[in-house]
């Protein structure tokens, strides 16, 4: 019914009003920047493996008996099948991030043993949509005892995906394997046929000129992009080069990790003391902001794109226009003016 749906659905003023108005990047205990301990994890990852190496370290000290998440489809290269991984080979082969569509709640409640433990990963949405779940039917509290979230900027649609392959001249049915990112960090996009030739395309040619592109509308107005209600949420801790900019040169894969609960830090503590992950402290939100520079001005302009939904008479997610003021900082009269127009002329094409 629609009370249910307003109290789980991500989008909904229900889990708006559950977000910390008081800073850009949300509730959290502590920051770290940090990587995986174990060189290959670091590697294979997408960034510094962090979220994998706190998953190894959970099954391997049985505190888990399970990580629910998702992992490249059988059927397809360019789609997502949901698994439940209980060793850390399961997790290696399953790591990475996949930018396409993926629905990780789904059949979830099926997919638990009442007398097992797990830790969910998912896309910010999917976590703060679970954890509504669970305030409602707490006893499963019991069975999902973590939950981690990666950052996120938008969903690719299935189309941008075949647009990706088309534009490594390989089309589905003849690709073997997809990879968006790792093996260096950020890694090439690599695409390899049937045949076994390799494709591979630069990372920031992959999302900026043809995946981001065309995400899921709703992705542009969400207001969550750095997974605030998990336990643990990472993104990529990018060094910055001389004008302050994220600098996409290869090198070793890093992240930014926020532990967003007591019991977040906890587990980054007890995995770091247990030889799974380096952690540096990190308090420097002026370097973050550079750093995440998108998930920085998404927030912080999310009252230009509301107003400008409004104003053209779309549908728009009822987010309280005085509690978006509250995010309304760091961002020039410039650039909120350019992306109050760009805001209105993605509505007039069908993409917002």
């Amino acid at each position: 019914n629609l009370d249910f749906f307003e109290s789980v659905c991500p989008m909904s003023r229900t889990s708006f009003e559950k977000l910390d108005t008081n800073s850009i990047w949300g509730k959290y205990e502590k920051l770290y920047l940090g990587y995986a301990s174990e060189k290959e994890i670091r590697t294979h990852a997408s960034s510094g493996g962090v979220l994998t190496a706190l998953c190894i370290y959970l099954l391997e000290k049985n505190i888990i008996d399970g990580v629910l998440h998702t992992k490249v489809s059988d059927s397809s290269c360019i789609e997502t099948t949901n698994c439940c991984s209980d060793s850390k080979e399961k997790l290696m082969d399953a790591c990475g991030s996949r930018y396409s569509i993926s629905h990780p709640l789904n059949n979830i409640i099926q997919s638990i043993d009442l007398k097992k433990r797990y830790v969910f990963i998912g896309k910010p949405c999917d976590v703060t949509a679970l954890n509504n779940f669970l305030e409602i039917n707490s006893e499963l509290k019991k069975n999902i005892i973590y939950t981690f979230s990666f950052f996120c900027a938008g969903l690719p649609s299935k189309m941008a995906n075949q647009k990706l392959l088309k534009s490594l001249d390989v089309d589905e049915e003849n690709c073997a394997s997809l990879t968006y990112r790792g093996d260096g960090w950020p890694g090439k996009v690599t695409a390899i046929d049937k045949k076994g030739n390799v494709h591979k395309m630069e990372y920031a040619d992959a999302w900026g000129g043809i995946l981001g592109r065309d995400i899921n509308p709703f992705c542009r107005v969400c207001m969550d992009g750095i997974g605030e209600r998990a336990d643990v949420s990472c993104g990529d801790g990018w060094y910055l080069d001389e004008n302050n900019e994220p600098d996409f040169e290869e090198k070793d894969g890093r992240n930014i990790i926020f532990a967003r609960t007591n019991k977040g830090q906890q587990v980054i503590y007890d995995a770091s003391e247990a030889g799974y992950l380096d952690l540096f402290e990190f308090n420097d939100l002026i370097q973050l902001k550079a750093m995440q520079k998108y998930q920085f001005e998404r927030k912080a302009t999310m009252l230009e794109k509301i107003i400008a939904l409004r104003m053209m008479f779309r549908t728009s997610p009822e987010y309280s226009i005085f509690r978006l003021r509250n995010f309304h900082i760091g961002i020039s009269i410039k650039r909120r003016i350019r992306l109050f127009v760009g805001s209105i002329k993605r509505i007039i094409k069908g993409r917002m």
